[in-house]
């Protein structure tokens, strides 16, 4: 990844055919913030909080994407970028520069879950999700976990979008099912009553503007 500027927070995800990376800058535009895909990188130019122009380019991808299908869609806090998988059914391990770090999607499963938000190398998902949903045949554990496990296991593609954003925008406080209502905006996270919600940084990349 290279960057010129200081760095703006980022998270990424992704489901079986595309990649999600979520650029963290308030109030910009396909004028003030251009993204430019290729085959195995894509370029963000940003305006910072303090007037400054940032741009990151990630890159060499793990695998190929499409870049004319592949889309950036500009919201009140953040950047949301689209990338087109070229090779549908496969699971990224890590974002960029490793090319071997992909696997196949589980063939018994309708699709791949989406892997968690991180801006680590290291790829965290929601496969075991699916698997304990699976092995939890009996009547044994919490019900509600069961109860959440058979909705996300059955749920269409922007269901389990809607529940994954909310969850984790939310910072755990907030699970919603309804894509067309929390896909333009950021889950605000609502703690139970008598706590207080903190946010986290990464003090490396400096506090999200």
């Amino acid at each position: 990844r290279r960057v010129h500027g200081r760095p703006l927070r980022f998270d990424w995800y992704q489901n079986e055919d595309s990649v999600f990376i979520n650029v963290y800058a308030k109030e910009q535009s396909a004028e003030t913030a251009p993204v430019q895909f290729s085959e195995r990188s894509v370029t963000v130019s940003a305006r910072a909080a303090d007037g400054t122009t940032v741009t990151m380019n990630f890159g060499p991808l793990t695998s190929s994407i499409v870049p004319s299908d592949s889309r950036a869609n500009y919201l009140r806090t953040k950047i949301e970028i689209r990338l087109l998988k070229a090779a549908k059914g496969l699971n990224w391990e890590v974002l960029e520069g490793d090319t071997s770090a992909v696997r196949s999607a589980d063939p018994i499963a309708d699709s791949v879950p989406p892997a968690y938000p991180s801006s680590s190398r290291k790829r965290k998902d929601w496969n075991e999700l699916d698997k304990v949903g699976k092995e939890e045949k009996d009547e044994t554990g919490d019900p509600l976990n069961r109860l959440f496990q058979q909705i996300y296991a059955g749920a269409s593609e922007d269901t389990r979008r809607a529940m994954m954003k909310s969850f984790v925008e939310s910072n755990g406080t907030v699970l919603s099912t309804n894509w067309s209502e929390v896909g333009a905006k950021t889950v605000e996270g609502t703690p139970p009553e008598g706590m207080v919600m903190k946010s986290w940084v990464d003090e490396s990349l400096g506090r999200p503007t």
